[in-house]
């Protein structure tokens, strides 16, 4: 188990049941990872024929990986921290990790660039219905 909470960005080994250690990446928040499980993407290095929306790729010696690998943005897992290697391998760039948001966005159907709820309450724009006034 690792001492310290591991921090996002980080690539660690972790043992996962039935399929054993496999690399993955922590993609949640440093305050999540104090307190609870982290959340992790896992990360091959099995060559993919094709290229998915929900990929990213890494080359070495990026994160400590020795060979291309692919970052799985659509297979998302919470891990207990004991299953984590005590140590990280290695950390992505910040380059990388900004297609990792953008790529676990596109896998949750979350758009990061949709206006905010700020103007709630408002007028309806004038293409919304509206409801008749009480008499």
């Amino acid at each position: 188990m690792i001492s310290e909470p591991p921090k996002r960005g980080e690539l660690y080994f972790a043992d996962l049941e039935d399929i054993g250690q496999k690399l993955v990446l922590v993609v949640s928040p440093d305050d999540v990872n104090e307190l609870l499980n982290p959340v992790v993407c896992l990360v091959t290095s099995t060559e993919r024929e094709r290229s998915l929306e929900t990929y990213v790729q890494i080359d070495p010696p990026e994160g400590g990986v020795w060979k291309p690998s692919t970052i799985l943005c659509h297979a998302i897992l919470t891990l207990e921290r004991w299953r984590l290697a005590p140590e990280a391998l290695g950390s992505v760039s910040a380059t990388t990790q900004e297609s990792v948001d953008e790529c676990l966005c596109s896998a949750l159907g979350i758009d990061r660039h949709a206006p905010t709820q700020e103007g709630a309450g408002a007028d309806p724009a004038p293409d919304e219905p509206t409801a008749p006034a009480a008499e």
